[in-house]
């Protein structure tokens, strides 16, 4: 296919009257900001100016990546397929229904192809759903479990003396680049695990293990078993798309859980692989596993039969035995969504049982046709988002490593990330931004738009409860923070407003206060019961970002905040640039108010005709009466490299980074000891 066809057909489509949602240019903003902060280790967030790619590029990204469809359980077993016009602010989607055999998921993705080829020939054109299958759908009993009571919260119940990963929700742990149990620590950088045996800030011994293809996304210790999670690029057979010539080979994702023990010298147990792309994990503290995942099928269907369900089905091996998703754990919707595109995809969610004895053999594996974005896990519920103008929520129960679709709904804007989500007393509360002006390029190339943000509370049906509106106009969802029945919000465009938002009664939300100071907090934890810390950016009075900051508010009283103390680190000149890798990745902080201490890596820049200089180090303050107090700073005294974790183990605290590891004395913050890798 020529250049000249592929820009001829781009141009048509984004000169017509009804571009579709996802070829905007404000969702194709979301989407290469959300990719660029994925890029763990790899990004400095400074360079803050955005790469627009290409027009014919960004389409193709977009048709291929940005569709999802999610589920919508009809309990009462109506066919009925809301029209977008039709839709409150939060309302249901797609119907969906369990896969009779591999032939009904074929024939689904077939129509899809179909309708899908539209976009070649004709430009865009949007098909209102009309059937697929024509067989009568299939009710889902919905048996709820018995909740299992006794799982053991060990961060609350089991004090431990070293640090660990900080969990959004109780009894639901975080995966993490770094893990430790006390006596030795794992560092994943790139496709490499570090793994030093420690004791009184001395690195008794270091290896370096795991060194395989794949690049090492996340890490869990748990139960004497270190569960490394990677991915894989690997390149497919030659794939015809119909047109003369028009065949190429592609790169396929393959996601690989490998389970060694711990200790000092870890041996591998066994492997899991999963076809496509890695999303998210969580670990519920009774041992079971919940590995998120997207897969997506290219070839046509022009090329295969149904029989060949190896070309479209999602696959999946333990220790290296192939398998595939049986079609009684495929969900597929009654009727084709208003969009389709021409290669199947499924959002899968599989289980793990950490304490079976072989717990590489999956429990369950759910897959759903579309796609999942950012993931929200309570101890009880598992959920999958995706959108921009909209975005689509599925609810799953997770249990004992059982996972059963529950309700889907639909809210208006998108989501900034997992903690804008929360589960409590029975509902959920989900904060969004809405872009305004969706048929604008200004949000492409930087430009302000108009936004509107929303707080919603649904019910676990995943139906509007309660919601609040018109806070932050004109500005974006920075970060979130649930605290009983109140949310903290902070919006940005020039000042950073931090609401606070009363919640007690589910259907009436009300905003309680409003405080605004410069720069944004890019993540909140809470401190102690009446102190909220906020890190992120600096500002100065025209929004400009100046470098980074540390914030401790007082919510003791919601309807009064304030700021008690603020420490920033400013750029002192034009071509200079502060950073870290904190204010997109919040693992990298070290937050432990029990200890009094906080740090944060730093990368100090500067850009001049004649040298180029850069200083990395981690920082650490304590917070008392009222003000942060400076403790030391850690250098990094690598070229090319920067601390990016940091782990208390005792009465030592652990920098991290990809070429050496450093140790200090918490009395003192001075040096003790370093090793390189």
């Amino acid at each position: 296919m020529s250049e000249n066809y592929n820009d001829k057909n781009i141009k048509k489509i984004l000169e017509s009257e009804n571009v579709p949602q996802e070829l905007k240019p404000e969702s194709i903003k979301i989407m290469l900001d959300k990719f660029s902060g994925e890029r763990k280790n790899k990004i400095n967030f400074k360079r803050t100016a955005m790469r627009v790619i290409p027009i014919a590029a960004a389409f193709a990204v977009t048709v291929s990546a940005a569709f999802g469809y999610m589920l919508k359980y009809n309990h009462d077993g109506d066919k009925c397929l809301v029209s977008e016009s039709s839709l409150n602010d939060a309302d249901s989607v797609d119907s969906m229904k369990y896969a009779a055999d591999y032939s009904e998921v074929y024939n689904y993705f077939k129509l899809a192809e179909k309708k899908a080829s539209r976009i070649k020939s004709n430009g865009y054109d949007e098909v209102m759903a009309d059937g697929v299958i024509a067989e009568d759908s299939v009710e889902y009993s919905v048996q709820e479990e018995e909740v299992n009571q006794n799982s053991v919260n060990v961060s609350s119940q089991q004090k431990k003396a070293y640090s660990d990963t900080y969990n959004q929700e109780t009894g639901v742990l975080e995966a993490d680049i770094v893990k430790t149990d006390g006596n030795n620590i794992y560092y994943a950088c790139g496709n490499v695990i570090n793994a030093a045996n420690v004791k009184d800030g001395k690195f008794l011994n270091t290896i370096q293990f795991h060194k395989d293809e794949e690049a090492i996304n996340d890490m869990y210790l748990y139960n004497n078993i270190l569960i490394v999670i990677s991915s894989a690029n690997n390149f497919s057979e030659n794939v015809n798309y119909g047109e003369e010539n028009d065949c190429c080979g592609l790169i396929y994702n393959d996601i690989c859980i490998s389970f060694y023990t711990s200790g000092e010298y870890p041996q591998l147990i066994g492997t899991y692989t999963q076809e496509g792309s890695y999303n998210d994990v969580r670990l519920t503290d009774n041992g079971y596993l919940y590995l998120v995942s997207n897969t997506e099928k290219y070839y046509s269907s022009k090329d295969f039969t149904s029989e060949e369900f190896e070309k479209y089905i999602p696959r999946y091996s333990v220790n290296q035995e192939v398998k595939y998703v049986e079609p009684d754990c495929i969900m597929i919707p009654e009727y084709c969504p208003d969009v389709l595109y021409s290669s199947s995809a499924f959002a899968n969610i599989s289980a793990f049982n950490l304490n079976a004895e072989i717990p590489y053999e999956p429990t369950d594996i759910q897959s759903v046709a579309g796609f999942s974005g950012t993931v929200y896990c309570s101890y009880e519920n598992l959920y999958l988002t995706f959108g921009y103008e909209d975005t689509e929520i599925t609810r799953f129960s997770i249990n004992s490593g059982k996972i059963t679709p529950q309700a889907s709904g639909k809210v208006k804007g998108y989501v900034n990330d997992q903690f804008s989500m929360s589960e409590y007393n029975g509902y959920l509360r989900i904060a969004t931004t809405v872009n305004m002006r969706n048929n604008s390029w200004n949000g492409v190339f930087g430009d302000s738009q108009d936004y509107n943000n929303y707080l919603y509370v649904l019910d676990m049906e995943l139906r509007e409860a309660g919601k609040i509106k018109d806070f932050g106009l004109d500005e974006t969802i920075k970060s979130v923070n649930f605290q009983g029945d109140t949310a903290y919000i902070v919006t940005f465009r020039q000042t950073d407003p931090l609401y606070a938002i009363d919640l007690s009664d589910p259907h009436n939300p009300v905003i309680m206060d409003e405080f605004k100071i410069n720069g944004y907090s890019s993540y909140m934890q809470k401190w102690s019961d009446n102190l909220l810390l906020g890190f992120g950016q600096s500002a100065d009075n025209d929004g400009t970002l100046t470098g980074v900051k540390l914030t401790m508010f007082d919510n003791t009283d919601p309807e009064n905040l304030s700021a008690l103390d603020t420490v920033e680190i400013n750029a002192d000149y034009e071509h200079e640039y502060v950073s870290s890798e904190a204010v997109w990745e919040r693992k990298a902080m070290l937050i432990d108010p029990e200890k009094n201490i906080i740090g944060f890596p730093v990368t100090e820049d500067s850009y001049y005709s004649s040298e180029n200089k850069n200083e990395s180090y981690y920082i650490f303050y304590s917070y008392k009466d009222g003000h942060f107090n400076y403790l030391n700073k850690i250098q990094n005294d690598m070229e090319y490299d920067a601390f990016n974790r940091a782990i208390i183990i005792g009465d030592y605290v652990y920098m991290l980074s990809g070429l050496q590891f450093k140790s200090a004395d918490m009395a003192t913050l001075s040096n003790v000891e370093s090793v390189e890798f």
